[in-house]
């Protein structure tokens, strides 16, 4: 018995250990750091916050240079020395040219304002995309707690049933109940057997939605953690309780 105790203790401890444990705040910070959206927001919201910047450039007169270095070798014969003398000539040129637009019809002033205005819509359009993520976070996470605790209720029904199903398969074995009454004991437990596995399956779903927000591998295995709950004491009277007691969800 000890052996088996042990047992068991080890191979929790395992499931435990291979675990992630994290709450929701921890999970908004993964997902702010991770989640693929967010960061192709924040890709489009630079590159938005430079192309503004460089529109301010056209402003700038335009300068342009060139040159160039060119060797002509040529040798000429001294008959007075009777040797070659070197006659070669090194040409240096170069240009610079400016130009600077002084009236354009105010295109350069209109296309640094659109650039601002766009700089301007990525950024709202980045904070906007953290919303969003941080309420599709919350609504798989709940959503998440609330079907692991349907799912363990599911679990205990069916047992329940399964047992009650034992007493009255004993009871009509012994002619104290009809055939129907067993039927609607195994229609019963066939209809809380479909709704756990329906359950079941919306539980993964939500899963691999929230592992998507994260941007975590599905094998990588999660234990979320539950709130705290807390009634509100300055809101409820506990002599004279006017409207419904408020809870406040701490720890997240």
């Amino acid at each position: 018995m000890r052996t088996l105790i042990c047992f068991g203790f080890l191979v929790f401890s395992g499931l435990a250990i291979g675990q992630k444990s994290m709450d929701f705040e921890a999970c908004l910070q993964l997902a702010l750091q991770k989640n693929l959206e967010i960061k192709l927001a924040g890709i489009g919201e630079e590159t938005a916050k430079y192309q503004y910047k460089a529109s301010y450039g056209k402003l700038a007169p335009t300068l342009s240079a060139n040159g160039f270095d060119r060797t002509r070798y040529s040798q000429l014969y001294d008959f007075q020395t009777n040797s070659y003398v070197d006659n070669s000539v090194r040409e240096f040129r170069g240009t610079v040219r400016g130009t600077f637009n002084l009236f354009a019809g105010f295109n350069v002033i209109n296309s640094i304002k659109m650039q601002k205005n766009e700089y301007a819509i990525a950024q709202v359009s980045s904070k906007q995309i953290g919303r969003e993520i941080t309420i599709s976070l919350a609504e798989k996470y709940i959503t998440i707690l609330y079907l692991q605790e349907l799912i363990s209720a599911n679990e205990a029904q069916i047992k329940s049933s399964e047992k009650q199903l034992d007493v009255a398969q004993l009871k009509f074995d012994a002619g104290v109940i009809s055939e129907s009454e067993l039927f609607k004991i195994k229609s019963q437990k066939a209809t809380e057997e479909l709704e756990l596995l329906s359950n079941q399956n919306k539980l993964t779903e939500n899963w691999i939605g929230l592992k998507q927000v994260l941007n975590l591998p599905i094998s990588e295995e999660l234990l979320l953690l539950k709130p705290e709950i807390k009634l509100d004491q300055t809101v409820v009277s506990t002599t004279n309780c006017i409207a419904p007691p408020i809870f406040l969800i701490t720890n997240w």
